[in-house]
């Protein structure tokens, strides 16, 4: 995050309840200067957003290569060869080059963010969620393979057994993730913490399960309150203060975007990139830091070009990957599986790029504001 605009003001925050009727009507007899007055000190005191073409407070910027990329997605397949078991050592090597390449700017303060974990350290959460990976990642090989056989009930039985284990290590992989996530303010440090349980994160996952099988429509519900428990258990501690963000956004507002991520398929994916930025904003939007004495908002301002070209790029891969595929099928013959290896490795070869490409647009066009 950035300087003091997010950590400097050392004193509550006071929430002001909209005025409406205390607002507009007083009692007979009250002074109307008075009166007037109390109204104007009340608007004053409600927080509004910035508009645009004003100074954020601070903003960042990501300055990691594609190379680097690429680099460290092939650290994340080189695991697959010992069944994903030192995946914690690939994802804590990403970790750290991803804080590198964050740069923070702002003119108040010096800040800078870096990760201290270790891997090792991640290794004794990594058995409790190791289940479901490799349910997940057997049943997509089986289907690469066209494999026909009676064995599709292990994959299915590492899945379920994951989908109740794998919180466990996963809340506890969290905490000890932003307990070694170090960010500093001008020479002093800031404490961040996590303070979910595993069962609510049980919960959130079987709610959103249940959520699917009526045509999905519950799904944005049961995804934003999801939201609130994650982003209401992080904790910022800077000095002797404690804050807490919050999200508050409602699940209608979402179900727009959802509407418009199921409808993309049938027009060629062409509103998925604008769909995207749309849920990014609308998130951003719905976030705030409880604690403070001034608001502090966050701002998306990416354009659709960078997204719908890595959406674009997406759905070219996919659909030349399926051709050529076809191709060798009906040549080869029975060469299903032949086919499915060039479409699962061609699109595998261009995910690097098209997460570079979605990093950049996300880190670089966020801004935060002090109200």
């Amino acid at each position: 995050m950035s300087p003091r605009f997010f950590y400097c003001h050392m004193h509550p925050m006071r929430f002001v309840r909209n005025g409406g009727d205390d607002m507009t009507e007083h009692k007979k007899g009250t002074d109307t200067k008075a009166a007037d007055k109390k109204k104007t000190v009340k608007k004053k005191t409600v927080p509004k957003r910035r508009s645009r073409g004003g100074k954020p407070e601070a903003t960042m910027r990501f300055e990691g290569t594609v190379a680097a990329a690429y680099g460290y997605a092939g650290l994340f397949l080189l695991t697959a060869l010992f069944l994903f078991i030192p995946l914690p050592l690939a994802y804590t090597a990403a970790r750290r080059w991803f804080f590198r390449s964050l740069v923070i700017e702002s003119k108040k303060a010096d800040v800078s963010v870096e990760y201290s974990g270790s891997g090792w350290s991640l290794m004794k959460y990594w058995p409790l969620v190791l289940p479901l990976v490799l349910g997940v990642c057997f049943a997509v090989l089986m289907l690469v393979f066209d494999y026909r056989g009676d064995d599709w009930w292990y994959a299915g039985l590492a899945a379920v057994i994951g989908m109740f284990t794998a919180p466990f290590g996963w809340i506890r992989k969290r905490r000890y993730v932003m307990e070694h996530t170090e960010i500093t303010i001008d020479g002093e440090k800031v404490s961040l913490g996590f303070l979910g349980s595993p069962g609510k994160l049980l919960k959130h996952e079987l709610v959103g399960l249940f959520s699917l099988i009526p045509l999905s429509i519950p799904l944005p519900w049961a995804t934003t309150k999801a939201l609130r428990w994650y982003v209401g258990n992080h904790r910022v501690e800077y000095g002797t203060e404690a804050y807490r963000p919050v999200f508050s956004g409602p699940g209608k507002g979402l179900f727009g975007w959802y509407l418009g991520l199921l409808l993309s398929p049938f027009v060629l994916f062409l509103p998925l990139g604008p769909v995207i930025r749309g849920v990014v904003r609308w998130f951003w939007r719905y976030v705030n830091v409880i604690g403070l004495e001034k608001t502090v908002e966050f701002d998306f301002q990416g354009e659709n070009g960078p997204i719908f070209g890595a959406v674009f790029l997406e759905v070219f891969v996919v659909a030349v990957a399926v051709v050529v595929g076809v191709a060798l099928f009906k040549v080869v013959g029975d060469g299903a599986v032949v086919g499915n290896l060039v479409l699962f490795f061609c699109v595998l070869a261009f995910q690097p790029l098209i997460l570079w490409i979605v990093a950049r647009w996300l880190v670089d066009n966020t801004e935060i504001q002090v109200i």
